[in-house]
């Protein structure tokens, strides 16, 4: 354990825990360019999209004192700590997908590669067996990715599906959730001009423009003003299957990014 691997700039202390290496909330924090705050809140918030043992371990007890005796040197648990999280290669992909920025991936990327499967030094084998070792370990990989593409689909699947006749108010629960998200209630509004603004640029549409055109209307139809003020965006893309459409798209994939579903709402 006393390895240092380079992930982009960062040092990165090796750490091992039930034969694979591990990452500290320190480390993920450190390398995803936030805090362990967020660390620990992706987890609370998403307690069920996180199984023990796959994508991190608990450590306490006579496991923690043996942890501890064993990373003494790296400084990387106080003596006082209660309990330790490690995170797995899994643990560590699931933070990066709920932070979603373009830091976290990039890092990921690299850390994927040269941290949690460094490649063999092969250099004093023969060609002929470092080709044969080369394939065991693409299979192997390949047969991580796949899983791990499994599990986030499985872990998707209720955000994924919106009832089509639901859709309005489906969309709304997920909206508020991501709205606490990005820090409260007040960034409800927010959300919504970033999914309008987002179905706009992709369908090359207006719904504004729309939204203004369809009050004209009702006010040459003779309908009060109470009433053309009640219209909404939500109503103008609830005449346009395509805009409904867009519109859940664009939900579904926020929702994923910030790990929201029905199922944590319900």
């Amino acid at each position: 354990m006393n390895n240092i691997v380079k992930v982009q700039n960062h040092d990165v202390a090796v750490i091992e825990w039930n034969n694979e290496r591990v990452v500290t909330s320190a480390q993920l924090a450190e390398l995803y360019e936030t805090n362990e705050e967020n660390i620990r809140k992706n987890l609370s918030n998403n307690q069920g999209r996180f199984e023990e043992g796959k994508h991190f371990y608990l450590l306490k007890g006579d496991e923690l004192k043996a942890f501890k005796d064993c990373v003494n040197n790296l400084h990387v648990v106080s003596e006082r700590a209660p309990q330790f999280y490690l995170w797995t290669q899994r643990g560590a992909s699931r933070h990066c997908k709920m932070l979603g920025t373009d830091k976290s991936w990039d890092v990921f990327d690299c850390l994927e590669e040269s941290y949690f499967n460094p490649k063999a030094d092969m250099s004093g084998l023969s060609p002929q067996l470092q080709a044969l070792i080369n394939i065991e370990l693409r299979q192997n990989q390949q047969e991580k990715e796949l899983t791990a593409v499994k599990e986030d689909i499985r872990d998707m699947r209720d955000i994924i599906v919106l009832n089509p006749t639901n859709w309005k108010e489906e969309s709304r629960k997920l909206i508020v959730k991501i709205a606490q998200e990005w820090g409260g209630y007040q960034h409800i509004q927010d959300v919504y001009s970033e999914i309008y603004k987002s179905l706009d640029g992709e369908l090359k549409v207006s719904i504004g423009r729309r939204l203004t055109n369809k009050r004209q209307r009702m006010a040459e139809a003779g309908a009060c003003k109470t009433a053309r003020d009640k219209l909404t965006k939500l109503d103008i893309i609830a005449e346009d299957p395509k805009l409904i459409n867009g519109f859940i798209s664009k939900v579904k994939d926020l929702a994923i990014k910030y790990g929201v579903s029905l199922k944590d709402i319900a």
